[in-house]
């Protein structure tokens, strides 16, 4: 009789210290999968913003204008149709300044292909920025005839 007391009153304690337990080690597994899946979708906003940054950036080259200066000599030719960026050199610089700010904070979420081209349009317009400014006019090096 007293072994039936004993293990009406063990049972249950053994079962609700199993039950807290498990409670605590499945909640436990549970915060961390939550935690990783929070820590991924942080990680996918800022990829997919610095994507969205880089894009926008990137149509600022899809804006033409004919670069015509009345009175001015300068070697373009008023037929020509210029990237908006290039129609003055204040214009340029600041395209510039934006390229850098835009790899400085965005080149640790971008694809290694998308650096590459900033990169290489960085090294590009710098290169077209110092023959510009050294010539005091335009090199017809960009231009598309109609």
């Amino acid at each position: 009789m007293n072994f039936s007391i004993l293990k009406g009153i063990l049972i249950p304690v053994v079962t609700t210290f199993m039950g807290i337990v498990g409670t605590h080690l499945f909640y436990k597994s549970k915060l961390e999968k939550e935690r990783k899946a929070g820590a991924k979708k942080i990680l996918g906003e800022k990829i997919m913003n610095s994507f969205l940054k880089t894009r926008n950036f990137e149509r600022q080259l899809r804006k033409f204008e004919s670069v015509f200066f009345e009175g001015e000599k300068t070697v373009v030719d008023p037929n020509r149709v210029y990237p908006s960026i290039f129609y003055s050199l204040d214009n340029l610089n600041n395209f510039m300044n934006s390229l850098e700010d835009i790899i400085a904070s965005e080149e640790a979420f971008l694809d290694m292909k998308s650096v590459a081209f900033l990169l290489a349009m960085q090294d590009y317009l710098t290169i077209f920025y110092t023959s510009s400014s050294a010539e005091c006019s335009y090199p017809s090096i960009w231009y598309i005839n109609f």
